[in-house]
């Protein structure tokens, strides 16, 4: 994997060529990088929306045409 972008990249200008667990490393362990993952639930859920549709519309849906 080359590091680096742009015209001059890693490989080209300074001879450098990383794995991806080099990467890794270097991202998490000497930049202080985490991996980063959304929440389980969105904030703007609407709660009340949610139980509308699946008390009205979900019946409706489910029963088809």
């Amino acid at each position: 994997m080359d590091v680096g972008a742009g015209r001059c990249g890693g490989r080209a200008c300074y001879g450098v060529s990383l794995s991806r667990a080099s990467v890794w490393r270097l991202l998490t362990g000497r930049l202080g990088w985490s991996l980063q993952r959304p929440g389980r639930r969105a904030v703007e859920r609407g709660e009340s929306e949610i139980a509308r549709l699946i008390a009205h519309e979900w019946p409706r849906i489910k029963r088809g045409p």
